[in-house]
């Protein structure tokens, strides 16, 4: 129950309030009056309005403060007839204190200073009325502004922790497989466990290829065994485990115990002086063989090289460096050696040259020395043409000697001669001129047409041309050289009585002497017909010779045509026909015209130079006609 004291103060409170209100109430009314003064003339109506009104308000506080004591009292009475706690007075007062404000709050809402100019009066808006029926709806409005975020309210509670669920995982290799090195034959496992949810598939693959056909098996537990372990079967081997979140692999290394074996022997060497050469060998097994070398000869190993590499590299090769040189690898199981011969060879050279150029006609056959050296390898010698054609024909004799057998022109140009070992190779060219000497030669290389040819003789200084005149048909198709004179015409000879007063030189007119030497000379044959008429003028008569005539070096020949030299006949002296069995028929000096001729063929005194006759000196009863035909050579000498 409150205290008399207690009751004091609230109704103190209550008069300050109803004090408070009625002030703001006319003030509120004073300055509405004041702007409104021109349109209210009725401005003590409106005050007496509000007069009341504050009245009303304090008998509703004075009423108001009835019903809290009122209602105080009631909830005391039923606090101390129940199990509940009865609040104290101060919670009491708080309460009711609370309770009149809320009133208050509720009777100015429905005051509500809401005054508003309606017809030019001045209208206090009272206590909100029952709702009338809804209005029809107007437009819609713009939106208005965005308005401030909110203080952010307090966090809340945690919740209480869930119940534990299922949960998936990638796969893991937890215990990866260990690298292993075995002998041959023997047994492997490699263990490899993965976790992961789904439980992960485990499965083995060899990245250099498949694994092992037929010793090997896959566990469920993810094991790889490899029996009998057989060479090939080393590797570098992968574990992967995998489910649908993913994969996991581990590697892991497989070697196997080989015994050394080589890969690639050592390899003879042939290398030329200077040059960058090396000895290599390789070899292969497990663990990996170490290389050692030795150079020495065929029965000695001789001494170690400072080396451990697979290869021996010479930067520039000296002779002192040939020898046999010794491969050997090995390791803790075995160890295997080879050996190669190192030769270092001088650079080839030419001991004997070609020359530059030569000359030669056709149908003779010239040799060309060509010889090279390159130490203690023989040097061979082989000769080609530069235009590629072969050289069958000719011949290659062992020492390196060319010989060529020229049967055309075609046999001119350049010959080349290679010196060469296994290593390198020099050269030398030799151009050769082919000429022709004479008609058989162009017969030998393929002529068959009766006409002038050009053909070349030797000459002191050189080789000189001059055409002549070929017959390919005389002495069944030799290929003759024909060359005329000026005295081919039968020739009267008269007035002459002693031995050989008649004089008539011969001149070549196609040729010069040296050149019908030289045409002589390269013919295997030579003939020229002489024929003397004669009329009581005899010629070799009793070993008087009366008639002859001249060698080409100026010598009084004894003999006619047909006949040979130094038997001072004519040919039917030789085959005993003669007139009056003398040695020429001339000389039976009988009157009667009588002739002796033939063929002169002793190509050392050819051509006939000069004739000379006699025993013409009645012109009366002696006389003469003599005729020298041409000079023909045919053959090849």
């Amino acid at each position: 129950m409150e205290t008399p004291k207690t009751l004091q103060r609230r109704d103190k409170l209550h008069n300050t309030l109803t004090i408070v209100i009625s002030i703001l109430a006319l003030t509120l009314s004073s300055i509405t009056f004041i702007k409104n003064e021109y349109r209210y003339s009725s401005l003590a109506e409106t005050i007496g309005i509000l007069d009341k009104k504050s009245q009303d308000y304090a008998v509703c506080l004075e009423s108001l403060k009835l019903k809290s004591y009122h209602h105080a009292l009631k909830t005391k009475r039923q606090a101390t007839q129940g199990d509940i706690d009865f609040p104290t007075d101060e919670e009491m007062r708080q309460n009711i204190d609370k309770e009149i404000k809320r009133q208050v709050h509720i009777f100015m809402n429905n005051l509500h200073k809401i005054y508003s100019v309606q017809n030019e009066k001045l209208v206090i808006v009272g206590a909100k009325g029952e709702p009338g029926p809804p209005g029809q709806k107007g437009s819609k409005g713009e939106r208005g502004p965005r308005g401030k975020k909110g203080v952010k309210g307090p966090p809340s509670e945690k919740g209480q922790k869930g119940e534990a669920g299922v949960s998936v995982a990638a796969p893991s290799i937890t215990i990866p497989p260990k690298a292993k090195t075995v002998h041959l034959g023997k047994t492997v496992t490699f263990s490899c466990t993965a976790e992961g949810l789904p439980t992960p598939i485990v499965t083995w693959y060899r990245m250099s290829g498949a694994l092992p056909s037929g010793n090997h098996e896959i566990y469920s537990n993810g094991s790889l065994v490899i029996r009998s372990v057989r060479k090939g079967d080393e590797g570098i081997y992968t574990c992967l485990a995998n489910n649908i979140l993913g994969e996991a692999k581990e590697f892991v290394s497989f070697n196997i115990i080989l015994p050394v074996e080589f890969v690639q022997r050592p390899k003879n060497r042939v290398v030329k002086e200077g040059s960058i050469a090396e000895i290599y060998c390789k070899a292969q097994g497990f663990p990996q063989p170490v290389i050692s070398w030795y150079k020495g000869n065929q029965t000695d190993r001789g001494e170690k090289l400072d080396t451990n590499s697979d290869r021996i590299t010479f930067v520039k090769a000296v002779s002192q460096d040939s020898g046999i040189y010794t491969c050997i690898a090995k390791n803790i199981v075995n160890q295997v050696q080879a050996k190669a011969e190192f030769l270092v060879v001088e650079n080839i050279r030419f001991t004997l040259l070609p020359p530059a150029r030569t000359k030669a006609h056709v149908s003779q056959t010239v040799s060309i020395d060509c010889q090279g050296h390159s130490g203690k390898m023989v040097a061979k010698i082989s000769w080609t043409r530069n235009d590629g054609r072969l050289i069958n024909k000719h011949q290659v004799l062992p020492n390196g000697t060319l010989v060529l057998n020229v049967s055309s022109k075609t046999d001119a140009g350049e010959y080349i001669c290679i010196a060469s070992n296994p290593l390198a190779s020099i050269n030398s060219t030799l151009v050769l001129d082919v000429y022709v000497r004479s008609c058989s030669e162009w017969k030998m290389t393929g002529a068959t047409r009766n006409g002038d040819y050009f053909i070349n003789t030797d000459v002191p200084g050189g080789v000189e041309g001059l055409k002549v005149y070929c017959d390919m048909e005389y002495r069944k198709g030799a290929g003759v050289t024909v060359i005329g004179h000026d005295s081919e015409m039968r020739t009267l000879v008269e007035g002459f009585p002693y031995p050989g007063s008649y004089v008539r030189n011969i001149n070549y007119t196609s040729a010069s002497e040296q050149q019908i030497n030289s045409i002589i000379k390269a013919s295997a044959n030579c003939e020229q017909f002489i024929k003397y008429e004669c009329l009581n003028s005899v010629l070799l008569w009793h070993g008087l010779s009366y008639g002859w005539w001249v060698s080409r070096d100026g010598q009084k020949m004894d003999y006619w045509g047909g006949s040979s030299p130094g038997t001072w006949k004519c040919a039917c002296g030789i085959t005993d026909t003669c007139q009056g069995g003398f040695g020429c028929n001339c000389d039976a000096n009988d009157g009667k015209w009588r002739e002796d001729s033939g063929l002169l063929n002793d190509r050392s005194t050819l051509p006939v130079s000069q004739l000379r006759f006699g025993d013409t000196g009645n012109p009366r009863e002696e006389k003469g006609f003599h005729t020298l035909g041409k000079l023909k050579c045919y053959g090849i000498a």
